[in-house]
């Protein structure tokens, strides 16, 4: 359980956590106006941590997948696992650039979607590392 919370969980809680204390503060109107939980992450920001986990998910596939075979129940699923990891890598820092380039209109769509992609990558990621056996 350590792992998760320190990989996976601490990344998105910590932020979010930090702009709930800017929140209560005592800021000036101009900058308490930023200091949503929304305003955080709709700008495509939980693309970067799905990029994150992503690349450490396709990591540990592709060390597993240069040992060979070593009796893991998911080991028909790990070339699908890699696919599908580079293309939420690709797909993440795409979509957090957009954020980036975009800062106005779409912020909702990038919320939705980098949310998505976040959340798959985290799950994936997850099983990955809790179903392969450890060398």
């Amino acid at each position: 359980m350590g792992w998760f919370f320190v990989t996976i969980y601490s990344p998105v809680a910590v932020p979010a956590a930090f702009m709930l204390l800017a929140h209560a503060a005592n800021l000036p109107p101009a900058v308490a106006s930023r200091t949503s939980l929304l305003s955080l992450f709709q700008a495509g920001q939980l693309g970067w941590l799905a990029l994150s986990f992503s690349a450490a998910c396709a990591h540990e596939v592709f060390s597993h997948l240069l040992q060979g075979p070593r009796n893991s129940p998911i080991e028909p699923w790990l070339p699908a696992a890699m696919v599908f990891s580079v293309m939420l890598i690709a797909a993440s820092g795409f979509l957090s650039a957009l954020g980036v380039l975009y800062p106005g209109g779409q912020r909702r769509i990038l919320l939705v979607v980098t949310s998505a992609c976040a959340g798959g990558a985290a799950s994936l990621y997850s099983v990955v590392h809790f179903y392969l056996p450890v060398p």
